[in-house]
């Protein structure tokens, strides 16, 4: 794979990788840290060309792109879109410093990642609550189709808990369906949806400090 690293370094950076390491656990795609011209860069790999797999990768690509105007950390894009290279679908992105918060999370860095979750909530509104796409260079929702959000959730946790049951792991789905069970009345129908990233944990905050 190093040479399809090098490959797309040298047609999107303009210069072979100076290094290329894999990230080797943790991430849904197959990722590469690699260093040009001594910056860095992030490279992350669709596990196919099937929408699914692509999907992910065009979310926080826009998200990205969203947020550069604004004072909200994000990397800076390299790819203006999923780009291709050897029937390879992939994203390109530089390398932000810092290091993850993992489990390391104090008060302090609690306080800042929320700020920043808040300003993220802050930045874009959307005509109907769904998930995030990516058409035409701009964000977009795929709303809930015939249902209301409420409906939704549950429909998609009862999903969940169905495959997790189907896997051996009933004890596991029936919590997941008692707490459902137990908030599902606090749900909404409807909302003003905001942009939001949707897998807010520790290993996907960068720290500088306590600096997000």
């Amino acid at each position: 794979m190093d040479d399809t690293v090098a490959a797309i370094a040298e047609r999107d950076l303009g210069a072979p990788p100076d290094a290329v390491a894999p990230v080797a656990e943790g991430l849904q795609h197959e990722t590469y840290v690699l260093t040009v011209n001594s910056r860095g860069y992030v490279l992350q790999f669709a596990a196919s060309g099937d929408s699914r797999d692509v999907e992910p990768l065009a979310r926080g690509r826009h998200c990205y792109v969203a947020l550069r105007e604004t004072e909200i950390p994000v990397p800076r894009v390299v790819s203006e879109r999923v780009a291709e290279f050897d029937d390879r679908r992939y994203v390109l992105v530089e390398r932000l410093p810092g290091t993850t918060g993992e489990r390391d999370v104090s008060p302090a860095r609690t306080r800042n990642a929320a700020a920043t979750l808040a300003a993220i909530h802050d930045h874009a509104a959307f005509d109907t609550a769904g998930v995030l796409v990516g058409a035409g260079g701009e964000l977009s929702v795929r709303a809930c189709g015939d249902a209301t959000f409420r409906e939704w959730v549950q429909r998609e946790v009862s999903e969940s808990a169905g495959h997790l049951r189907d896997a051996g792991l009933g004890s596991i789905a029936d919590g997941l369906e008692d707490v459902l069970d137990e908030f599902a009345d606090h749900l909404p129908e409807s909302f003003d949806p905001v942009l939001c990233h949707g897998d807010f944990s520790p290993d996907n905050v960068l720290f500088s400090d306590d600096e997000v």
